[in-house]
């Protein structure tokens, strides 16, 4: 039996103008702009960022562990740029604060 050959696929990346296009459209939700910006300045690749808990992201250090990497079987750190600090502060409160359900806007029960 013949093996199969994987699809190869071109290496083709976004450039930056096509990049901030994609993010000053004006119907990308929040959460979506704040993965593709780390996709892009973290230069993640999709599973490494599919992989990615809340407590992987280190705010103070500005940095991001890497527990699954293509590149490596270790746990590597990528630097964090500045600006995707705020939004990163910004959706993990949001998602905390809402993350709690509010019992007094539930119907009651009969």
């Amino acid at each position: 039996m013949a093996k199969k050959r994987k699809t190869k696929y071109s290496k083709e990346w976004l450039t930056k103008a096509e990049t901030n296009q994609i993010l000053n459209d004006p119907g990308i939700s929040r959460r979506d702009e704040l993965i593709i910006s780390m996709l892009y300045w973290c230069a993640l690749r999709v599973s490494e960022m599919a992989a990615i808990k809340i407590k992987d992201i280190n705010i103070k250090t500005g940095n991001l562990t890497l527990w699954q990497s293509k590149k490596s079987d270790t746990p590597e750190l990528v630097h964090i740029p500045e600006q995707l600090i705020k939004s990163i502060r910004d959706r993990k409160s949001t998602r905390l604060n809402s993350s709690h359900t509010d019992i007094s806007r539930m119907p009651s029960s009969a």
